[in-house]
């Protein structure tokens, strides 16, 4: 008999417009296009009760507390429609943002302070990532790095200059397109991997310590060599990159019949 995860893995096989077994790539119209991106925004909404999360209390850090009716498994639905909703075209940007006040439990984030992300926030979450993806799929080395978890605000962050939302970001780049969005960014990655000095760069957390030289130089060289893979596809194929990788700068999708606690343990 078929387990729920093979059923679910079986529904976002059909529901995701990229897969290989894609059943509506070549004819979707655009409303059947809608409905389906609007069914699987639905699923971002966990079956699951929201977790409660210990407040700090100036020694430890928050903490998730699952509750014993909490059902790892049907995490596995919010996991698998989060990735489908990653590998559509850009067409999806503004389906996805007209959800961006949806205040339903969608699902944790484990890291140094655990927090409960809603609906509305996986939405904005997908779309940063369908932006710059890339940037989660490097080695975090330096201080420089952690803006990226407040993209599109990079250079805004430490001064008082108005914050961006995802959404006016994007009303504002639209035209321009993903494609050239993630040149942009590329070519600030690039630049920063370049030029950085991994002897005197701050860590890329307060709480971390620097690295050795030699392995900063390592990874920062490894960061290159991907960072440039990605730009050669994106300006050869004309299309974006596409990020498989659900998780967040810091921290990672929890709650997952797979997923372990790694800090604060």
């Amino acid at each position: 008999m078929m387990s729920r995860f093979c059923l679910w893995i079986a529904t976002f096989v059909i529901l995701g417009s990229n897969g290989a077994c894609n059943l509506f790539a070549q004819s979707e119209s655009k409303d059947l296009f809608e409905k389906r991106i609007e069914l699987l925004i639905e699923r971002l909404a966990s079956p699951n009760i929201e977790p409660k999360i210990s407040e700090f209390d100036g020694f430890e850090e928050n903490e998730v507390e699952f509750g014993k009716t909490f059902d790892k498994e049907k995490q596995v639905q919010v996991f698998m429609a989060f990735k489908a909703l990653l590998s559509e075209d850009e067409a999806v940007i503004d389906i996805l943002l007209k959800h961006r006040d949806d205040k339903r439990y969608s699902y944790t984030v484990h890291y140094i302070s655990d927090y409960n992300v809603t609906v509305g926030r996986a939405c904005e979450e997908i779309v940063r990532k369908k932006m710059i993806g890339f940037s989660t799929e490097i080695s975090l080395i330096c201080q420089p790095q952690w803006q990226y978890a407040f993209f599109p605000n990079i250079e805004a962050i430490n001064n008082s200059e108005k914050k961006l939302t995802i959404s006016d970001f994007w009303d504002r780049r639209k035209k321009a397109g993903l494609v050239a969005i993630q040149k942009e960014e590329l070519d600030r990655l690039i630049k920063l991997f370049e030029t950085v000095d991994g002897e005197t760069v701050e860590s890329f957390h307060p709480f971390a310590e620097r690295l050795p030289i030699e392995e900063f130089k390592k990874r920062a060289e490894e960061n290159l060599k991907f960072l440039r893979s990605v730009k050669d596809f994106v300006e050869s194929s004309g299309k974006p990159y596409i990020s498989s990788n659900v998780n967040p700068t810091y921290g990672f999708m929890y709650g997952l019949p797979w997923s372990k606690r790694v800090y604060n343990k």
